[in-house]
């Protein structure tokens, strides 16, 4: 395989959901506890999220700050700020937007903290600041299109550039689909909480397409139970 190996490991609802007030409540401790040993258990060489997940759950509201960076020329091609991390974030975020504060992730949760950021843009259409930015504090980056078919060519030069072969996708609702929609999901790790969500929470697959999966393993604990399936 050119490419990572794609397990998407989510919580949800009983009713698909993957974002909303429901991973608040008590019901859902259980069900993130799971999550997170089972996180664990993969050993993956890092994960992947998309810009809104990324965003609010590591970086912060501020945006990058491109004005800084306007006059700045920037090489073409790819940028390798760290090969030889131990564990990688990887950050779909086609317009450069986040505003990281460095080059890893600084996290109390020891199973996302220090790992290197590696920003999937647009590349030749993206604003020059921003890759001039990510630059100057060291963030790697590498231009594809990051919704739909060049998904793969991201994925290859994951492999190729940093050695990596196993990365949990941990959405959101829409990179999740973009994934899906690439055919690149190879493993599905579903922990359902024991609640129902809001209608207007935002499902696994924002805009899913048939896929078939086969059942590999199933376990209940208490309430909660995780289903993991396997691409046919």
């Amino acid at each position: 395989m050119n490419r990572p190996y794609i397990i998407c490991h989510m919580v949800t609802s009983i009713d698909g959901k993957v974002t909303g007030d429901f991973l608040s409540r008590p019901e859902c401790e259980k069900a993130t506890e799971i999550y997170y040993e089972i996180n664990r258990n993969y050993k993956a060489d890092g994960f992947i999220c998309g810009r809104e997940t990324m965003q609010e759950s590591f970086a912060g509201k501020e945006d990058a700050p491109h004005y800084k960076y306007k006059n700045v020329d920037v090489p073409s091609g790819d940028f390798i700020g760290d090969k030889n991390a131990k564990f990688f974030a990887v950050s779909f975020d086609r317009h450069g937007h986040i505003g990281w504060k460095s080059n890893y992730i600084k996290d109390e949760d020891p199973g996302y903290d220090n790992a290197h950021i590696i920003e999937i843009v647009e590349g030749d259409a993206l604003d020059t600041g921003a890759l001039a930015y990510f630059r100057d504090i060291g963030i790697s980056y590498i231009g594809a299109d990051t919704m739909g078919p060049n998904i793969p060519l991201a994925l290859q030069k994951l492999k190729e550039n940093f050695g990596i072969n196993k990365l949990l996708l941990e959405g959101g609702s829409a990179i999740n689909s973009s994934f899906l929609g690439a055919g690149v999901i190879d493993e599905l790790s579903l922990v359902v909480a024991p609640v129902t969500a809001n209608y207007a929470d935002k499902s696994l697959f924002e805009y899913s397409s048939i896929a078939e999966f086969k059942l590999k393993k199933i376990k209940q604990y208490d309430d909660v139970v995780w289903m993991n399936y396997i691409r046919k």
